[in-house]
């Protein structure tokens, strides 16, 4: 695997290169694109499952569902604009839940977390260019800085979760964390189901090309991978990407550089 990253650790591109020489490109970040104009965009995809618990054969289902776009988005673009984001649906991992302040995964939560990674695995040996995105979420308990920063670590908990127990490619999975901006119970205060994660498939928002030889150019090497710890390291520094733990490097998450435009008066 090879991964370019910009002055702030952040992935601009992410290439895996075969024993034959053929490079798929998984994130190009620095390829023009358009600026996205809300307005022409789709309706967002409906949501699964409601607050009922997916069971293993319904996450596959929600997971395999392909988005209704045309274009492509760069990462940026998934990450900070909800419109575009939302045009694929979250599925909730209902297995996890986390304690107050805590981005810890108790070993039994983790265990319940089979059906996702089995699923994941599946679709990622039936194509090398799946991306799933793992979005970390808290309640209203706490500063706006403080929960952003926690549901970074909650997103990287479930990622290396997947990773270390059960064998996910780090390379198929992004990160972010959205604080309290998207509760799932609309309350304030102290509950539970508000401290969660979710995650899409967001390879078809992702446009990704398969290249006859290896073309990142001279002085790129793939990073060293060394096995992390399930528990996120403590700080408030931003996550990226999965593949940030496992070199043992947060990555901060870009929050600015995306074209927007916005079709009619005001946003």
């Amino acid at each position: 695997m090879v991964t370019i990253r910009d002055a702030n650790l952040q992935v601009l591109r992410r290439t895996l290169v075969s024993a034959d020489g053929t490079t798929t490109r998984l994130i190009d970040d620095t390829a023009d694109v358009q600026p996205v104009d809300i307005g022409s965009l789709p309706a967002p995809a409906p949501v699964t499952g409601g607050n009922a618990p997916l069971n293993e054969d319904q996450l596959r289902d929600a997971l395999q569902r392909e988005a209704d776009v045309d274009r492509r988005f760069t990462l940026s673009q998934i990450r900070n604009i909800p419109e575009v984001r939302a045009l694929v649906a979250p599925v909730n991992i209902d297995a996890i839940t986390f304690d107050t302040g805590s981005a810890a995964i108790r070993s039994d939560q983790a265990q319940q977390l089979q059906g996702l990674g089995r699923a994941i695995q599946d679709q990622i040996a039936q194509n090398p260019q799946e991306i799933f995105m793992i979005e970390g979420h808290t309640d209203t308990v706490g500063s706006d800085a403080a929960n952003l920063a926690l549901s970074d670590r909650r997103a990287e908990s479930v990622a290396l979760a997947l990773t270390e127990y059960f064998d996910v490619p780090p390379e198929n999975l992004v990160t972010q964390g959205y604080g309290e901006q998207f509760l799932r119970v609309r309350a304030e205060g102290d509950i539970r189901d508000n401290r969660r994660a979710s995650v899409r498939r967001i390879t078809d928002l992702l446009a990704q090309k398969a290249h006859p030889r290896n073309d990142e150019g001279p002085g790129i090497a793939p990073g060293p991978f060394s096995r992390p710890a399930l528990s996120p390291r403590p700080g408030n520094r931003r996550t990226g990407d999965a593949t940030a733990g496992r070199i043992g490097r947060r990555v901060p998450a870009v929050r600015h550089g995306c074209p927007v435009r916005r079709s009619g008066p005001g946003p």
